[in-house]
């Protein structure tokens, strides 16, 4: 089974965020913004912990979903990285700033380098879902770590 690599290396704590890094089989792809990493999870506020993941697709049709499918005519299912210890419907997703996150992974570019937020985001995520959906669908395994 041919396995995609997502990388994500977290690397600037700004305000209330944590930007990173991503990269796809070892090719920077874009920036990443989550939530603080911190002692005590605080729901929806907290980033989880590194650790190796699997990627996958949640069929269900939550209302996320159905905005999602409604906006995006290649979109089916979301993204989540799985089985992450204490945390529940990790996606990867659209966002600009750390109140969008809800303990997910955003995707975009931090361009001003003085603030928690990062721009087009709706490009990379679109190009980002069209790499791993296509993967998924062909029989791939993904690993987010």
């Amino acid at each position: 089974m041919n396995t995609m690599l997502i990388t994500c290396n977290r690397h600037t704590e700004i305000g209330d965020a944590c930007i990173g890094d991503l990269y796809i089989d070892g090719t920077y792809f874009c920036n990443t913004l989550e939530d603080l990493p911190r002692e005590v999870k605080i729901d929806g506020k907290t980033c989880f912990s590194a650790g190796e993941y699997e990627v996958g697709f949640r069929e269900v049709l939550s209302r996320m979903t159905k905005r999602y499918q409604k906006k995006y005519p290649w979109f089916t299912w979301h993204l989540e990285i799985k089985d992450i210890p204490n945390f529940l419907y990790v996606y990867l997703h659209i966002g600009n700033k750390a109140v969008n996150t809800d303990g997910c992974v955003l995707l975009g570019q931090w361009l001003d380098k003085k603030k928690p937020f990062i721009s087009n985001s709706r490009a990379c995520f679109t190009k980002l879902y069209l790499m791993v959906s296509d993967h998924l669908k062909d029989g791939g395994k993904v690993v987010y770590t």
